[in-house]
């Protein structure tokens, strides 16, 4: 991995990993509180989503791929 221009990340191999997670069991391991500062990867924003259900302070979502990043913004438009 290295960087290019514009804070692109150029990938030397195919990365790639998959994680399903039930956001219930999140939910009861982080009994996240109104004073909670959180920071998700964004993949497809679904988690990211979740957690702001439960009214953190502040989310940070962020992924080396700006298109997971773009999906989370097309979610919240249609959500909107």
């Amino acid at each position: 991995m290295k960087n290019v221009d514009k804070g692109q990340v150029e990938l030397s191999e195919l990365l790639f990993s998959l994680s399903w997670k039930d956001p219930n069991s999140d939910r009861e391991a982080l009994r996240i509180l109104p004073t909670d500062v959180l920071l998700t990867i964004t993949s497809g924003g679904c988690n990211t989503l979740g957690f702001l259900l439960q009214n953190p302070k502040i989310l940070y979502s962020v992924d080396i791929n700006p298109s997971q990043s773009y999906l989370l913004e097309l979610k919240i438009a249609a959500m909107r």
